[in-house]
């Protein structure tokens, strides 16, 4: 579907204009200020309404109450009028049965995709409305602004793991062999304490055991006499016998004396040892969550990526990166004016799949090579390129003066 016929009065600068475009390519001619932006105005205002009125706020001819245009698309009619007031109508009818919708701005919804789309405005987009334009077009199964905002949260948070991890420094060696805790040199001394009492006790019960022994040789001599004491003392012997017997051996105190002459340097290499271990295990939970951080960012950024490499664009070759829209892995910016002129009438035909129809404003700035191309493509795929440009020299160009079509160009 394509505009058949387009008819104007008083709109923009335009005061009557009646224009039956070329089936492919139309070049609207003419001075600066005679109306050529009118025409191209006028396709959009009968058709995207309240959306093209935001961009022509004032669709009148200076002076003028009321205007009106008219596009025969083939299959429909659309009329639409304007009052000075802000006011006006919309009537959309089909065909030769002239039967008028009920819903006539819907209709035209449906019908159209981005009509005001104009592949020069593409390229002079910034990197982001760029990207913005073609996701439009490109059913992805992710949302791309949400994948990477994801990813550049985990990126932040990886970066502070880092930096975090590289503020704790290097490993540090263990000594496997020492204790987990530091010792207690009050323990040690408990110890020490308990051997020499138990020593004193040994030896206050050998004493006293020689010393019975002494007066059992005493008594002997006064056996006589002594007979009761002797019993008493044999009784005593035997009991101190039996305790002597069952404190066993003298403890050697030397090694614990010699653990607590070395304990501190003990405990030191304990605490060192500690330290070790604690920083060890912090760089270990720093470390793993640094690497689960990568790989969600690394997860992330591959379902972009096969996201990417599976969707659908309108010309092959065209993509995404950080940057924004790429054109054979080279963001789009960069690329050559035809690319970048290729690029952009793929999406703008794209973005119009019903209403084959694409306005170009700034026609003046393609060089003959990138004008041939859009004829070129037009024709190829059947879509109808209404173009401005400055001057009167295009052939076939329809141009208007003071807001008319000049006669010898209908």
């Amino acid at each position: 579907m394509r505009i058949v016929e387009l008819q104007a009065q008083n709109v923009k600068r335009l005061k009557a204009v009646d224009i039956t475009p070329d089936k492919h390519m139309q070049i609207i001619g003419g001075r600066n200020a005679q109306g050529k932006s009118s025409v191209l105005d006028a396709v959009a205002l009968a058709l995207t309404g309240k959306d093209a009125r935001k961009l022509n706020p004032r669709p009148l001819r200076d002076g003028e109450s009321n205007g009106k245009v008219s596009l025969n698309l083939g299959d429909y009619v659309v009329t639409r009028t304007f009052t000075a007031n802000g006011g006006g109508s919309l009537t959309v009818t089909a065909g030769q049965s002239k039967a008028k919708f009920p819903s006539p701005q819907k209709v035209l919804d449906d019908l159209m995709g981005r009509l005001s789309f104009d592949p020069q405005e593409f390229i002079g987009l910034s990197a982001k409305d760029q990207a913005a334009a073609l996701l439009e077009l490109v059913e992805l199964p992710i949302d791309l602004d949400e994948t990477d905002a994801k990813i550049r949260e985990l990126s932040e948070d990886r970066l502070n793991a880092g930096r975090d991890l590289k503020s704790l420094g290097s490993r540090r060696p263990v000594d496997a062999s020492l204790p987990e805790a530091v010792q207690s040199a009050t323990t040690i001394l408990n110890m020490i304490q308990s051997a020499k009492d138990r020593n004193r006790e040994i030896q206050v019960a050998e004493n006293d055991r020689d010393a019975s022994r002494a007066r059992i040789v005493d008594i002997a001599h006064e056996i006589q006499k002594l007979q009761r004491e002797l019993k008493a003392e044999r009784e005593d012997e035997k009991r101190l016998s039996e305790r002597v017997k069952f404190l066993g051996l003298p403890t050697d105190t030397t090694e614990l004396e010699e653990q607590l002459s070395s304990i501190e340097d003990t405990n030191t290499r304990i605490r060192t040892n500690q330290e070790a271990i604690r920083r060890n295990t912090e760089i270990d939970e720093w470390q793993g969550n640094y690497d689960d951080l990568d790989a969600q960012i690394k997860m992330l950024r591959e379902s972009k990526d096969k996201a990417l490499t599976e969707a659908k664009f309108p010309i092959d070759g065209l993509g995404f990166d950080e940057s924004g829209v790429t054109y054979k892995g080279v963001p789009f910016q960069q690329a050559s004016s035809m690319e970048q002129l290729r690029v952009s009438m793929a999406i703008a035909m794209a973005s119009n799949p019903k209403l084959k129809v694409i306005r170009i404003k700034d026609g003046s700035l393609l060089d003959d090579d990138a004008l041939a191309y859009v004829a070129q493509v037009a024709e190829e795929q059947d879509f109808q390129v209404l173009m401005e440009r400055v001057g009167d020299k295009d052939p076939g160009a329809i141009i208007i003066e003071d807001g008319q079509v000049k006669e010898d160009t209908k």
